[in-house]
């Protein structure tokens, strides 16, 4: 199909139309990003609690929740500014998050057993 171009009088307003191969790809990538949000989004309300052993950040459930490793155990945590943010007898100390199994160099509080 042909790009069409309109033109109107007075205020040279010029329109393209896409093509067909042009949408499907833009509905293949729309529908793909959709994808990966829903995927994100399970992940987040359906992750493991902090606690729970995990492999990277991307197990834990929440906004904020980290996959820690310490002494040789990687567990969901949270980020917290002070002691009282973190399960009872848990501490908030400095700590490294792991993004896909790999530690980071983000370094925040997080509550640590």
């Amino acid at each position: 199909m042909a790009r069409v171009v309109r033109a109107t009088r007075g205020a040279k307003q010029r329109r393209y139309a896409i093509t067909v191969r042009e949408r499907r790809l833009l509905g293949f990538l729309g529908a793909l990003v959709v994808l990966a949000g829903v995927a994100f989004a399970a992940r987040r309300l359906m992750g493991r609690t902090v606690g729970a052993p995990c492999t990277d950040s991307y197990n834990c459930r929440g906004i904020g929740s980290e996959c820690l490793e310490a002494d040789g155990l990687r567990y969901c945590t949270i980020y917290c500014d002070a002691d009282r943010e973190c399960p009872d007898g848990w501490r908030c100390v400095e700590g490294y998050s792991t993004l896909l199994m790999v530690e980071t160099q983000m370094k925040g509080r997080v509550c640590t057993r």
